[in-house]
């Protein structure tokens, strides 16, 4: 199923590369394809070695994701502009494009609503699956009775044989299965806190994977919503980011599952929070010493872009790069991971002590003492080894 699920993505860069404008967008369609493979084969792999119902679940959204139905580029391909008459297959595949995007968004919702183990987190749960159901049955509906039909990007409409829903009983259906679609988001976010709150420590660091994904994913998102408003255009290394952020998640969620090296997501998390705030600073110093030379330049010679600042700017980054590191650092683990970083401070402590101290007894006392405050074991004793005598 994965691999046939991989092929009818190819189906669409046959389609959308007859309106490529450039050779880049096909670096763009390969990362698409790359995701839909990526997606279903870790889903068959979750399937077959788990039996967790979020394989199926990733399976669904890689084949809703390769259909052609899914993309409005198919049906502006075939047709461009309204056509004289509405045939069968014209109708079915318009009605489609109105609704067949939810396949692929509401699994993701359930995805998260099970995550990790692959249920609900309790019967009383299960209303989001009523709610799942009747978000897609009303949006099939309104897009099939709807007195206009059309792609799914606008860009033209006709009338629709079949349709007898006026523009205002569309307008409410249309609110329903929003308000569903949203309940079930809403729920989604609930769940995978209630499960982070109640759960051990291996549930917090499954989802801990699938946050951290889903926050380098959000970042994407919104960097890319700021751009498109700014310059009112959305360039192909936009989406090729895109689809990589997008990459993470299918990842993610198989090291989650799968629990290979689970518990490297502290460190994961430490280093970028630690690094994006370096990177903040540096920039922000870059610029303000670029601004400041340049007007002290400017002002005793008249050249402000002398190859001079560039010299002394780097010079000044290159200086500030491994304080700035490791001030970051300790503030990261001092806010947020404070139990590593005081274990760090006490096995710090205990190799000042053991640089210094000779006496055995005292040396014992203070290894036992970083044991307990550190692993904070049951109980602790210390055998010591004789001196081996020669006969």
């Amino acid at each position: 199923m994965a691999g046939l699920v991989t092929l009818s993505g190819l189906i669409q860069v046959i389609f959308v590369l007859q309106t490529a404008a450039e050779l880049a967008n096909f670096f763009d369609l390969f990362l698409f394809v790359l995701n839909i493979a990526l997606i279903a084969f870790i889903g068959a792999l979750i399937t077959r070695r788990t039996g967790n119902r979020i394989g199926w679940l990733m399976l669904a959204v890689a084949l809703a994701s390769a259909l052609p139905f899914y993309d409005p580029a198919f049906a502006r391909i075939l047709i461009p502009e309204p056509p004289d008459v509405l045939t069968p297959g014209i109708w079915v595949l318009l009605w489609f494009q109105g609704w067949f995007w939810l396949l692929q968004m509401v699994p993701v919702f359930q995805i998260v609503l099970r995550f990790p183990e692959g249920d609900l987190l309790s019967p009383r749960w299960t209303w989001t699956n009523t709610v799942t159901m009747g978000t897609i049955i009303l949006a099939a509906i309104g897009a099939m009775f709807s007195n206009q039909i059309g792609p799914s990007d606008n860009a033209w409409k006709t009338a629709n044989p079949v349709g007898f829903l006026s523009g205002g009983v569309t307008e409410i259906v249309s609110f329903l299965w929003t308000f569903g679609l949203l309940a079930l988001a809403l729920g989604s976010l609930v769940s995978l806190v209630l499960r982070f709150r109640g759960g051990n420590d291996v549930t917090q660091q499954q989802i801990k994977w699938l946050l951290f994904a889903g926050a380098l994913l959000m970042i994407i998102v919104v960097f890319g919503l700021t751009y498109y408003s700014t310059y009112s255009a959305s360039p192909v290394w936009l989406n090729v980011v895109y689809q990589l952020g997008l990459m993470m998640l299918p990842l993610a969620l198989a090291n989650a599952i799968l629990r290979y090296r689970l518990y490297d997501i502290d460190i994961i998390i430490r280093r970028t929070l630690s690094y994006s705030i370096l990177t903040a600073v540096l920039t922000l110093v870059y610029f303000g010493v670029v601004v400041l030379l340049q007007n002290v330049f400017g002002g005793l010679s008249g050249n402000a872009g002398s190859p001079l600042i560039t010299v002394i700017t780097t010079l000044v980054i290159a200086g500030l790069f491994n304080p700035l590191r490791s001030r970051s650092q300790e503030f990261i683990d001092r806010r947020f991971f404070r139990h590593k970083y005081d274990a760090e401070q006490a096995l710090n402590e205990f190799a000042a002590i053991a640089r210094d101290e000779v006496d055995m007894v005292r040396l014992s006392g203070s290894l036992l003492s970083v044991i307990e405050s550190t692993m904070q074991p049951e109980q602790t004793s210390l055998w010591l080894r004789g001196a081996s005598k020669r006969e």
